[in-house]
């Protein structure tokens, strides 16, 4: 069925049934990408044309080559110009999403028994690497390190993979489970990806870190595939981190 086979109904339901009635309706809705706007709540934005998601699929494209491909030039600007970039990122994909951004937040009782298990799986994941020799390369007593662990890592990170490069992904590969599968895939790329740049000493924990965080992401985006919400991949992310620092204690 085609997005105008789609519309027609509800453009009818508003009693505008003369083709010139409507005209004006098609070219305001088409011309602002705000086709859904007629369409039912229950339809997901990402099915209907629109040329925002075009844009945004630009931006996530130059986000993609500047994060790994140009990682040290992005470092020398300084230790945090590689979060500033992804908040301007992730601020401008809200402002393309416009009201429906708030949709993505919403937290249910199955999210808050997840992330029990969560919390669980970080716990034993920190543990697991003790056992089995994994060096951690960060203090975790520190305080800017666990301001990055439990509050930056988990809102950024989520924002940035379950939403800014979910929705474009989604969009161009029309089937949710492939943004699933393909998030999951850069976010887990995401931290094996520092491997290039830092001591050898490091690369064991480097791949251990690749592994699990494979695993964190699919549950991570579960949330975002079934329930569309953001809030509840930042729960579950949260809740791992959180048992992973406890683990440490």
């Amino acid at each position: 069925m085609s997005l105008f086979q789609t519309i027609e109904p509800r453009v009818k339901g508003l009693g505008f049934n003369h083709d010139l009635c409507r005209i004006p309706i098609w070219t305001r809705c088409l011309y602002n990408g705000r086709v859904g706007a007629i369409m039912s709540d229950h339809s997901s934005p990402l099915k209907v044309f629109d040329n925002r998601l075009a844009f945004w699929s630009l931006l996530a494209c130059i986000y993609l080559i500047i994060r790994f491909a140009f990682t040290q030039w992005l470092d020398t600007l300084g230790a945090y110009a590689s979060y500033g970039f992804e908040v301007v990122d992730v601020s401008i994909a809200g402002f393309l999403a416009g009201h429906t951004f708030l949709k993505y937040f919403k937290i249910t009782r199955p999210m808050l028994i997840c992330s029990v298990g969560s919390l669980i799986a970080g716990f034993a994941i920190f543990r697991i690497a003790g056992f089995a020799g994994i060096q951690i390369p960060f203090d975790l007593r520190g305080t800017e390190t666990l301001m990055f662990l439990l509050l930056v890592a988990p809102i950024l990170e989520e924002l940035i993979f379950r939403f800014f490069l979910w929705q474009p992904i989604e969009w161009l590969g029309r089937k949710p489970i492939i943004a699933w599968v393909v998030t999951s895939l850069m976010f887990s790329y995401s931290h094996l990806h520092s491997i290039w740049f830092v001591p050898k000493e490091i690369h064991t924990f480097i791949v251990y870190q690749t592994i699990y965080t494979l695993f964190l992401g699919l549950a991570c985006g579960f949330f975002i595939f079934r329930n569309k919400s953001v809030a509840g991949a930042i729960l579950i992310h949260f809740a791992f981190n959180l048992g992973f620092y406890l683990g440490s204690l």
